[in-house]
């Protein structure tokens, strides 16, 4: 069975599953961008105009830049989500069961779990798995499944599915940016999107406090192997100073990406709800699988873009995912 074939009987056995249950809760991984926030509250929106009470949870902190998109009770915390007895949970954009919370992993056995991704290194951790690695974004699959369930969209529905796809391709730049995406762009614009204002709101609006951690992004910016690797790492202390959360990490590694002859570019942030961890987010120009670098450190994502959590000081972390990278740039 090919591929396509596949993703198909997929569709049509999430369908059945979510038209069979009355009570679901969508989770994605934490401190949502925009594919998970974006396909999490669209899913929600057409779910609940053909009657479902949905629950989404699991998505905190929200970046500041996607507040606005977001309406009251749009996310619910784990225990109100849970309040509803779940019949059905629904993980989106998370390239392994730990990356959704462990009070709905668990329910696996009793709840039945659909797993829609697009990271190739998910193994299908759901009892229904759609994945499509060929897809730009899950807010992509999130479409086709929409259609193919004759679920109603509407601009809302719309607006943020193109926040997925936008967020995910860096607006339409990167090389997941396919033909097959550029379609299911075209087709929500006829739902009459404020594409200005998505990108302004995304992209052009910055709060002193992100300034502030940016400035010292590049204050602390490091090279080594002949400068083809750049890396900037962030304290717990550091973000407090700029008044900022780690929330607002997303666009930071564009920082030591950006820089003309770097293969690899790397963000190391400390996790200040769980002190000895350190995040560790990783963009190669494609001299290097940083996915499969990361799923030997425990995380995964991309073959350009992934990302792992190093349990270990920063200088230690550092050392650990440096010497990772090294050994496989030729």
């Amino acid at each position: 069975m090919n591929q396509e074939s596949t993703n198909q009987q997929s569709i049509h056995s999430c369908i059945e599953a979510i038209n069979a249950a009355e009570r679901i809760i969508i989770t994605a991984h934490p401190k949502p961008d925009g594919d998970a926030l974006g396909s999490s509250l669209s899913l929600k929106y057409a779910l609940e105009k053909i009657g479902k009470q949905v629950a989404v949870a699991g998505l905190e902190p929200v970046p500041n830049r996607y507040k606005s998109f977001i309406k009251a009770g749009d996310i619910s915390s784990i225990n109100k989500a849970l309040a509803i007895n779940p019949e059905l949970i629904i993980a989106l954009d998370a390239g392994s069961v730990e990356r959704i919370p462990k009070e709905l992993s668990e329910l696996k056995g009793s709840v039945k779990i659909i797993n829609i991704d697009h990271h190739i290194s998910n193994k299908g951790f759901g009892d229904i798995n759609l994945l499509d690695f060929e897809a730009c974004s899950t807010g992509e699959i999130i479409y086709h499944l929409l259609i193919a369930g004759n679920y109603k969209l509407d601009q809302d529905i719309a607006s943020l599915i193109w926040i997925a796809i936008l967020t995910d391709t860096g607006r339409f730049a990167y090389s997941n940016t396919t033909s097959r995406a550029m379609k299911v762009a075209a087709e929500l614009l006829n739902y009459n999107i404020d594409t200005e204002d998505i990108a302004k709101k995304i992209y052009q609006q910055l709060t002193r406090a992100e300034l502030n951690i940016r400035k010292t992004a590049i204050h602390n910016l490091q090279f080594v192997h002949n400068d083809r690797i750049a890396f900037v790492s962030l304290s717990t202390a550091e973000f407090d100073e700029a008044g900022c959360t780690t929330a607002e990490t997303e666009d930071i590694i564009e920082i030591p990406r950006c820089i003309e002859g770097v293969d690899v570019a790397i963000l190391f942030y400390e996790d200040k709800e769980k002190p000895g961890r350190i995040n560790v987010s990783m963009r190669s120009s494609g001299a290097c699988d940083v996915s499969e670098l990361c799923s030997t450190l425990g995380g995964g994502g991309h073959t350009k873009a992934a990302g792992c959590r190093i349990k270990a000081s920063m200088q230690d972390a550092q050392e650990t995912a440096l010497q990772a990278v090294i050994s496989r740039l030729t």
